[in-house]
């Protein structure tokens, strides 16, 4: 919709101002003044002549010679649309009027150099305009098509990586929550039990979103540390800290989580002198996110998965320009750091 209005108001400019320098009428006698005069029979006939030939440029020759968007394809329109806007002017000023009216725009007989000259200059503004727009026009929905392509890969990654990644945690999830009610401890089975509805909730409906608010990410990220902890059997050395003003913020599912999980697989998490670190800072319009953990011996940090790739693309599409994403690894420690304009 966009688009529409910016090719129209481009058209309509081109089309007021050409308009506008055959009636605009220039006199110098001491001072400059301007006159409004009347569209000629010829001005007529050159304005018809003109659009004729810019929509022919930008409707079809255009079109037709960029579909690789070269240099050669826009010198080919413009040769054509040139040896067009000739043709066609001569046909009517110089043949037809004569043939109707009793004359014509040229005196004599003018050599067919002079009228290909002449005429350069004539056809100028409706092919150098109409290639001008169209190169614009084109290159937004070139940019717009791509955005579009990026996030549907990205979306279609995503769903892979929920694929892949959840049903493992679901069962491993469910298993604890069996040998918790095995050994008859209600209450934390009751709160596993709420703590992984919570996330199939979230994995099921709210990754289907395009944004969501963020208290929505931290409950998902609260339930999936409350289930890691049961996992584990026992307490982690994590230290988690959101002070959120405003948790109707939006943000697109799945940006902040892939980091804490990142942690917790390639993180040491119960060292209570090196804890896994993780703080949310959020403003009217932008928020700050860390990670900090202790890298595992012998483990490699995440750092290329598909998670964080996935994230580091949704990021570009989502955030273009409007993010700062750091990830390092400094004396056994890895850090994540994101700066992000909040969607409004």
């Amino acid at each position: 919709m966009r688009q529409k209005r910016l090719e129209l108001i481009l058209h309509l400019t081109f089309w007021t101002l050409f308009v506008v320098t055959k009636i605009l009428i220039v006199s110098y006698s001491g001072t400059i003044q301007l006159q409004w005069g009347k569209l000629s029979f010829w001005s007529i006939s050159y304005l018809s002549v003109s659009a004729i030939v810019f929509y022919m440029n930008y409707f079809v020759l255009l079109p037709r010679t960029m579909k690789k968007n070269s240099l050669t394809g826009y010198a080919v329109s413009i040769i054509l649309s040139y040896f067009l806007f000739v043709m066609i002017r001569f046909l009517f000023e110089e043949k037809i009027a004569l043939a109707i009216w009793g004359f014509k725009n040229y005196y004599g007989t003018p050599s067919l150099l002079f009228y290909l000259k002449d005429n350069l200059y004539f056809s100028a503004p409706s092919i150098v305009f109409s290639t001008t727009i169209w190169s614009i026009t084109n290159n937004l929905r070139l940019v717009r098509e791509n955005a579009a392509i990026k996030i549907q890969q990205s979306e279609a990654e995503l769903k892979f990586l929920k694929a892949r990644v959840n049903p493992h945690f679901i069962f491993n999830s469910l298993n604890n929550i069996y040998s918790l009610v095995y050994h008859n401890k209600q209450q934390e089975s009751l709160q596993a039990i709420e703590s992984l509805a919570g996330m199939m909730r979230f994995t099921t409906y709210e990754s289907e979103k395009k944004s969501i608010p963020l208290r929505v990410e931290v409950d998902y990220i609260k339930d999936f540390i409350s289930l890691e902890k049961l996992r584990h059997g026992k307490e982690l050395a994590v230290l988690l800290n959101v002070p959120i003003p405003n948790s109707d913020q939006r943000i697109p599912p799945f940006i902040l989580s892939p980091f804490i999980e990142n942690a917790f697989k390639h993180g040491v998490v119960d060292d209570i002198k090196n804890p896994v670190i993780i703080n949310l800072e959020s403003t009217d319009g932008a928020i700050l996110f860390s990670v900090e953990n202790k890298i595992r011996n012998g483990k490699k940090d995440g750092l290329g998965g598909f998670g964080l790739d996935n994230v580091r693309k949704r990021l570009d599409i989502y955030y273009p320009g409007r993010h700062k994403l750091v990830v390092e690894q400094e004396n056994g420690c890895h850090k994540v750091l994101l700066n992000a304009k909040l969607l409004s």
